[in-house]
């Protein structure tokens, strides 16, 4: 059997939570039915890292943005997409989006893996300071001089390594970072995860992949039903999380005093 699977059109978190999960666990069925299966996997260029342990063969196809109201109800490709000229079954994200919801039914129908490579004893905190503005959601960003004091808090007190995570078009380079690793391959910013302390930032793509690297997290959002998902729903690992705040702009007073609290903890649960 040849399947086609993808595009995934949306936002970065649901296709971890959503989407490279149930494929895995589709590709497993279907290699156990059929040795000599086809499973092809169209997704965006370096998110390769995602599917590389079961798909057979990849399509790289970059959505012009992450809106997903067009692909809503659709059931034949797109005569756009790599997979015009293909013949076989294809699996529609939607399809998988509209009839389930994993708020609901945690893990249903999903195999996950975790991330990255853990080589070597952490010192690094990896920060993704969010600065975008997409869908009109530039609330969500925290104040650069937040930012600031957080990332001085860490060198004082703890003298652990910070480093910038995120694209380099959507977050903000933090200049009193040691490091700045945006822009870095999918597979590499897995690997700096796996090896970190702890991932701190506002709710994100950044921070749901924090989950699927064992790497402990520290976020905030401005949504409480997030404090579930982050700690439960979409953490298959029980990697350690902890959920500050349901303000986009806590007070830096009380961020500084939870990741003193977290990053300790984080250390402990690590070494």
């Amino acid at each position: 059997m040849k399947i086609f699977a993808g595009p995934w059109v949306g936002e970065f978190g649901w296709e971890l939570f959503c989407w490279q999960g149930y494929l895995r666990q589709l590709a497993f069925k279907l290699k156990q039915n059929d040795s000599q299966s086809e499973f092809i996997v169209s997704c965006r260029p370096g998110h390769e890292v995602l599917y590389e342990d079961f798909a057979t063969r990849f399509d790289l196809y970059s959505p012009p943005s992450e809106e997903t109201t067009e692909w809503k109800n659709k059931s034949d490709p797109d005569p756009g997409l790599p997979l015009h000229h293909f013949q076989g079954k294809w699996v529609s994200p939607n399809k998988v989006r509209l009839t389930w919801s994993p708020m609901n039914e945690k893990f249903k129908n999903q195999n996950f893996k975790i991330f990255g490579r853990p080589n070597r004893c952490p010192s690094m905190v990896l920060i993704h300071a969010r600065s975008t503005d997409k869908y009109d959601t530039g609330y969500r960003n925290y104040p650069r001089e937040g930012w600031g004091r957080i990332i001085d808090r860490i060198h004082s007190q703890h003298g652990a390594i910070v480093a910038n995570i995120g694209s380099t078009s959507q977050s903000m380079r933090c200049h009193q970072a040691d490091l700045d690793l945006r822009g870095i391959a999918l597979w590499q910013l897995a690997d700096y995860m796996a090896n970190a302390i702890c991932v701190i930032g506002p709710s994100s793509g950044p921070i749901h992949l924090a989950s699927l690297c064992a790497c402990p997290h520290l976020t905030w959002s401005g949504d409480r039903g997030n404090k579930r998902r982050y700690e439960e729903v979409w953490n298959p690992f029980n990697t350690p999380c902890a959920y500050v705040s349901d303000s986009w702009r806590p007070e830096v007073s009380q961020l500084i005093k939870e990741i003193d609290i977290f990053i300790d903890r984080a250390r402990t649960e690590k070494l």
